[in-house]
């Protein structure tokens, strides 16, 4: 991170989720178990920010949270972001899960190949299975 902000490249970076994370959406979080199970739907989904330091960063940065409740419990993922524009939702959904839909080099008008950004490998990449639930409502 530290490395693509002095070099002026924006970055959304999947994050894994702790306690600290957790209790900083957590009344986002509850609100929405609350509206799905009153809904009875099977599932309801949200988003939410926070800024955010681990111990070993040199700064806080934007994290932003896609919220799941289903009948199941609740699933909670995390990106971590240098771009302070646009909501949590577009930045997890229209940029981060967006990053695996065009895997194929792009061709240029003499037919060689050539990577788009978000098909360049990421240091650190979470697993696109689904995670067990974290706690449940």
């Amino acid at each position: 991170m530290d490395f693509c902000e002095q070099n002026d490249i924006d970055f959304v970076f999947g994050l894994s989720g702790n306690g600290t994370l957790d209790r900083a959406v957590e009344i986002v979080a509850d609100d929405i178990c609350t509206r799905r199970a009153l809904a009875q739907a099977p599932v309801l989904r949200g988003y939410a920010e926070t800024m955010y330091r681990a111990k070993s960063w040199s700064k806080p940065r934007r994290a932003c949270a896609r919220i799941e409740a289903t009948s199941l419990g609740l699933d909670i993922r995390y990106v971590i972001t240098s771009l302070a524009a646009g909501s949590a939702e577009h930045i997890y959904d229209a940029l981060y899960c967006a990053r695996g839909q065009d895997r194929e080099p792009d061709q240029d008008a003499q037919g060689s190949a050539r990577l788009q950004p978000h098909q360049l490998p990421l240091a650190a990449r979470q697993s696109d299975a689904p995670h067990p639930a974290r706690r449940a409502h």
